[in-house]
């Protein structure tokens, strides 16, 4: 009997320490994670007023950078300036891009605070494709963007139409640029009115009537004779009408003597310039 009580005694200690042993370790634990939780709190705190203060660290220079070709450096760098005074706060940078992103000129703006005390400022312009009439001009996206001054505008060329029909006008003129580039020629300006009427006008004075559809189908007609020398960029020409089903016509402008009209049909080997067909065949005279 005294033996077993012995085991029982021994065992029951046994329990008291596993169980005291464990309570210290869920002590140690709470403790370990009480003084985390208040180095934690103690970082984000002073962390946070290290951001504030960085935040609010008044901005000692202004650094504008970027290709300029339509907007002035240092007219970007004022307007910034004007608008942070003497320090930088997070909510500036979305009302800084919007207000800088607003001009007409201006495509996108990259803001970012460098330490300790620099702004830096990345412009990228607006990167024109052609005139829009006498109101702005054409991005690369087919966008149109309306600015008063139009004299930057000068060497572009011009396209006409309705606002809904860039997408169509900035494509066609594409086009017609690639096809008449082997020939010395480019287009000074690109229409397609209410009716739907293509017009054109080249670079050495000819103007040409498309009509309504097949605008490069059309095109093709003139770039025939141009290639088996009928045509030249050089002749005295007013207009080219190519809205008929197979052939176009010829109008010369009005200094142009018999002499030269003579020679100029002689060349088409024709009496007259008049209608003509690409396989070789008249359907009327001038």
């Amino acid at each position: 009997m005294t033996k077993i009580n012995k085991r029982i005694v021994k065992k029951e200690t046994v329990k008291r320490t596993f169980s005291f042993a464990k309570v210290l370790r869920v002590i140690r634990t709470i403790v370990f994670a009480s003084i985390f939780l208040s180095v934690l709190g103690v970082a984000g705190f002073y962390g946070t007023r290290l951001a504030t203060d960085f935040l609010s660290r008044p901005v000692a220079s202004i650094t504008v950078k970027g290709e300029f070709n339509y907007v002035a450096q240092n007219e970007v760098t004022e307007l910034v300036k004007g608008m942070i005074g003497g320090s930088f706060i997070g909510e500036d940078i979305s009302e800084i891009k919007q207000s800088l992103e607003s001009k007409p000129w201006i495509d996108s703006v990259n803001l970012v605070r460098q330490w300790p005390d620099i702004l830096e400022i990345v412009v990228h312009e607006q990167v024109p494709i052609a005139r829009w009439g006498e109101s702005g001009f054409v991005n690369v996206r087919g966008e149109i963007i309306v600015v008063e001054k139009m004299s930057d505008l000068s060497q572009f060329s011009t396209l006409l139409g309705q606002s809904e029909d860039v997408g169509l006008i900035m494509q066609q003129y594409s086009l017609l640029a690639t096809t008449l580039q082997p020939y010395n020629m480019s287009v000074d300006v690109l229409e397609k009115n209410y009716r739907g009427v293509w017009r054109l006008q080249l670079n050495n004075g000819w103007k040409v009537i498309v009509g309504r559809g097949d605008v490069y189908k059309k095109i093709q007609r003139l770039t025939y004779l141009l290639d088996v020398k009928k045509l030249n960029d050089q002749m005295k020409i007013k207009s080219i009408d190519l809205r008929y089903p197979n052939g176009l016509a010829v109008s010369w402008i009005e200094n142009v003597t018999d002499k030269e009209k003579e020679q100029a049909a002689n060349l088409l080997k024709y009496p007259t310039i008049g209608l003509y067909l690409v396989n070789g065949k008249q359907y009327a005279r001038g």
